[in-house]
Formats: C-alpha cells, sequence, structure tokens
C-alpha cells in the first residue's frame, strides 16, 4: 500500500483543477484589494502617508533599504500597485503562474510591512499560499522522464504542504475561539454584530436573541475544531459546503471579501479532481434540463 501511495505520489499530480481553482481565487482577490484601495494608496502607502513601516523586517537590512525606495513617491506606489494588478491577471489566466506567485508575494509584503493595520484575517494565509503554489505545475509534462517525477513529486508536496496548512488554520481557530471568553459564554458574534464598521444593521437584530447568538457561537466553534478530522470523512463535501455558506455569510455580513474569498477558496481546494468531473457532468446535466423544465412550467 506505501508502495503503491509513493509510486502515484511521483507519477500522477494531484489536485490540479483545485490548484488551478485557488491560483484563480487568489487572483481575485488581488483585483478586488487593487481596485478598492488604488484610489486611496498615496494615503495608506506614499511618502507622507499613514503607513512608515519598512520591508527590512521581512528583507533584511541589504535588500529591504532598497525596497522601501518604492514608497518614496506617490507615482511609484501607484505603478507597483498596477503591476500588481497586472500580475493577478495573469495569474487569473493560468500565465507564468510561478512567477506571477512569486512577485506577488514580495510585493504583497512590502505593502504589509508598510502598513500592517489594514491587514484582515485572510492576508497572511494568503501570503503563505502564494509560497506554496510557486511549486505546484500544471500537468507536470517535461522533455525528461526525471525531471517529470520531480515536478509531480513537488507538486504533490506543495498540494499535501497547502492542505495541512488549512486544515492547521482551521483548527487553531477553533481551539482559540473554544479558550475565548466571549465565545463560550455565546456572546461573540452579537458584541461584533454591535460594532457598525464590521456589520450590516439591517442583519444585526438577529444577534440579539441569545439563543441564535449562542448557537451560532458554538456551531463555529464545533465546525472549525473537526474540520481537519471532516475533510477526510464522508462528510466532506457537507462540511466543505458549510464552510463556503459561512464565509459567503461572511462577505455580506461583515463586508469581509477578500477575507471571505480566500477561505472559499481554501475550501474549494480540497474537492478532488473527480468530484470537479462529478460536479462539472451535474451541472451540465442541469443546464440541459432546464429549458425543458421551464417549458413545462409554464
Amino acid at each position: 500500500m506505501i508502495d503503491t501511495f509513493l509510486h502515484s505520489f511521483s507519477t500522477s499530480p494531484m489536485q490540479v483543477k483545485s490548484v488551478k481553482v485557488l491560483r484563480i481565487v487568489i487572483g481575485l482577490v488581488f483585483v478586488i484589494r487593487i481596485a478598492t484601495e488604488l484610489p486611496f494608496a498615496s494615503y495608506f502607502w506614499g511618502p507622507n502617508g499613514i503607513g512608515q513601516g519598512s520591508a527590512v523586517v521581512y528583507f533584511g537590512s541589504a535588500l529591504g533599504p532598497i525596497l522601501d525606495k518604492v514608497f518614496q513617491a506617490d507615482a511609484s506606489v501607484v505603478v507597483l500597485l498596477i503591476a500588481n494588478l497586472a500580475l493577478a491577471i495573469l495569474l487569473i489566466a493560468g500565465k507564468s503562474h510561478r512567477l506571477c506567485c512569486a512577485l506577488l508575494f514580495i510585493s504583497s509584503t512590502m505593502f504589509q510591512t508598510r502598513l500592517a493595520e489594514i491587514q484582515d484575517g485572510g492576508d497572511n494565509l494568503t501570503s503563505l499560499l502564494l509560497i506554496y503554489l510557486i511549486f505546484t505545475t500544471n500537468s507536470g509534462s517535461s522533455r525528461y522522464l526525471w525531471l517529470r517525477g520531480v515536478k509531480i513529486w513537488v507538486h504533490n508536496l506543495a498540494v499535501m504542504t497547502i492542505g495541512f496548512q488549512i486544515a492547521i488554520l482551521y483548527m487553531t481557530s477553533g481551539f482559540l475561539k473554544a479558550q475565548g471568553l466571549d465565545w463560550y459564554s455565546g456572546i461573540a458574534l452579537y458584541n461584533v454584530s454591535q460594532v457598525d464598521w464590521v456589520s450590516l444593521p439591517s442583519i444585526r437584530p438577529i444577534f440579539n436573541s441569545p439563543l441564535v447568538s449562542t448557537l451560532a457561537c458554538y456551531v463555529t466553534i464545533f465546525f472549525q475544531c473537526t474540520f481537519p478530522v471532516a475533510i477526510f470523512s464522508r462528510l466532506k463535501l457537507v462540511w466543505l459546503a458549510i464552510g463556503i455558506i459561512f464565509h459567503i455569510g461572511i462577505a455580506i455580513y461583515m463586508g469581509l471579501v477578500p477575507f471571505a474569498l480566500i477561505m472559499v477558496g481554501a475550501e474549494l481546494f480540497f474537492i478532488i479532481d473527480s468530484e470537479w468531473n462529478f460536479l462539472a457532468r451535474r451541472f451540465k446535466l442541469m443546464a440541459r434540463s432546464l429549458p425543458f423544465r421551464l417549458k413545462e412550467a409554464t
């Protein structure tokens, strides 16, 4: 059994479709962030902006000061953001994904160290995923047989690393919530609902109910703590669907669209290629039968 696994690990790339979906999602996250933050680029990262951090923190005293020169002029900040937008579009299109991921990681880290205060919970995960995606491949094909095996092996190792990273993220988040007073008291979501800039006033009355607020807190903790186990069980697709709905709710209710989108991409990553093929067939079948159902309804 182990020999079979090791053989397939170096001959067949895993999660090829999910990796492509994850790249597209990350590209969309950058497009959304840049589209919303570009008008405020000078205020955030310009020489007279509120961000005064340095890239030395991550890139060292040799490279850091060189990268910091980008923020010495408003024009260069805008140019870098536009370059990031172009890289994100290329990543969505599946072009030169390794180069795009590497450059987006460097530039996004520069912006994060310049102004860490506007980051959301998805920025750190996005940075890690960009690093892992550098080592992925689209097909594993190569002119040389030995190189093909190496590319597939590295790809599969990166895929497993991404899976473990997401699972650890969920488990850590769940256990930290379980230790938090507001969460196990059932008032965490109620407290968030009272903050105007991270909640919709129209949905606020829902969490005024102690039953709803407490139940939502406990369900969230249970879902996150059991996520690493559920994805290896028959409940995987159910758990992923719950997670997707949950994060769509965060996007709508809290307005954290980039965070919610990267988490949806992380959840879609666990759908294997055969399941993608099954879902595609079902979708095509539903699309073909829809005109007939509409005709019968009329």
